[in-house]
């Protein structure tokens, strides 16, 4: 058992567990939140699947599928720019470094714009992103092409305290291990003990299985429906005898066979026998339950912070309100995403192509966004003009490159009152 396990089930229990199983029962019975044993149908929760989260979560659900790859896909519309950083502070793009030939092709399979699509998917089904860097002859200790490891097959490898990560392990055929500085590992961090002691970030599909389990039964209730719609009514003789068993039998296979598919939905049935037919309509219950996909799009919607409006949800859908949502799904959902990912890129990626190098990224071609930039702009202008603030502040205001000027970092009006 290694260092982490011990400690934490030590501090819970004052015994270091050598048998995880014994420290799991006494999880189980113990009075934490924690139970590797509470789940929802084939879910556990501590279980970490994400084939589960990715195959029920993102393949079979569509509204998880609708918000996770619409933030996908515009997380990879921010353009990527190399700088480089001054003495004095200022920086400017480059663009014949080793590092924008990575941006231009990161491998052989994946364009940027494909390459950051993907990881913030991983990133948002799973939690994790696991990015492996190959060097290549002739580029030093830089990394020539980087590629994604898939969450769902790879983990840390858990070591010690003074080597937390000793690497990490690929489940492929055959496994595939890696040296602690080839991968960038990302992750929402987990608080619950299965996170302290694998080191695996926790998906925000975990925290919605029973929203996106019941909104699939309730896709598939629909589907049925459709195909045999359900129980519509009873079929009974007219007369005081009643229908034998044969008969019964015989009339629904002839029914199913006449009657059932899709394509036959609402279709009357004939028939010469003496029978009639009572109508069931469906329950209270039965339809408030189909109504129930807007509240699991919405909860979804919470959980990857963007609002439900851009997703068809008939609750205050006007235009304006659209724009709105818009523009909040880049400021809580997006941006917070692009932050992290230039943190990690500029501590792992770039040292190696030059320590007066640095990622950034540049969204002056969102159109939900320049709204914001207009205003930003007028303000700065008449600060400018007023001699309120220097050039630098006024370009670094509105994300423009600093200049190598003193004069530039002069506030006239403050120069006026000394």
């Amino acid at each position: 058992m290694n260092f982490f396990k011990k400690l934490i089930f030590k501090s819970l229990f004052e015994d270091d567990f050598t048998d995880p199983n014994k420290a799991y029962a006494n999880l189980s019975k113990s009075n934490t939140t924690f139970s590797t044993n509470y789940g929802f149908g084939t879910f556990s929760y501590g279980t970490k699947d994400f084939k589960k989260f990715i195959e029920e979560g993102f393949v079979k659900n569509p509204n998880v599928y609708s918000v996770t790859s619409r933030i996908a896909q515009n997380f990879s519309r921010a353009e990527w720019v190399v700088k480089r950083r001054f003495s004095d502070g200022s920086s400017e793009v480059i663009m014949d470094s080793g590092l924008n030939a990575v941006l231009k092709c990161p491998n052989q399979l994946q364009t940027w714009s494909e390459f950051q699509e993907s990881a913030c998917l991983y990133y948002l089904l799973t939690g994790n992103i696991y990015v492996n860097g190959t060097k290549a002859s002739g580029f030093g200790d830089a990394y020539r092409e980087i590629s994604l490891l898939p969450p769902q097959i790879t983990s840390p490898i858990v070591g010690d305290m003074i080597n937390p990560v000793k690497g990490y392990e690929m489940l492929s055929t055959p496994i595939q291990r890696f040296e602690f500085d080839e991968v960038l590992h990302m992750r929402y961090y987990d608080p619950r003990i299965i996170g302290l002691e694998t080191l695996i970030g926790l998906s925000p599909l975990e925290t919605a299985m029973y929203v996106y389990s019941a909104n699939n039964q309730q896709w598939e209730a629909m589907a049925s429906i459709l195909q045999n719609k359900g129980a519509m009514g009873i079929v009974t003789n007219r007369t005081e005898r009643g229908l034998r068993a044969e008969d019964v039998e015989q009339m629904k296979n002839q029914y199913k066979k006449s009657f059932g598919g899709s394509e036959n939905f609402g279709t009357p049935m004939f028939t010469t026998a003496n029978v009639d037919f009572i109508q069931m309509g469906m329950s209270a219950t039965d339809l408030q339950l189909l109504e129930q996909g807007v509240l699991s799009l919405r909860a979804i919607c919470n959980i990857y912070k963007v609002s439900s409006r851009l997703f068809n949800d008939p609750a205050n859908s006007t235009y304006n309100n659209v724009q709105q949502a818009e523009k909040g799904m880049w400021n809580d959902a997006i941006i917070p995403l692009l932050n992290k990912f230039k943190q990690g890129y500029n501590a792992w990626l770039v040292p190696a192509f030059g320590e007066d190098l640095y990622l950034d990224y540049d969204l002056s071609k969102i159109d939900s966004l320049q709204a914001d930039a207009k205003t930003r702009a007028e303000t700065s202008k008449i600060h400018a003009d007023s001699g309120n603030i220097s050039v630098n502040e006024y370009r670094k205001m509105n994300g423009l490159d600093l200049i190598d000027d003193p004069n530039a970092n002069n506030i006239p009006n403050l120069n006026q009152n000394n």
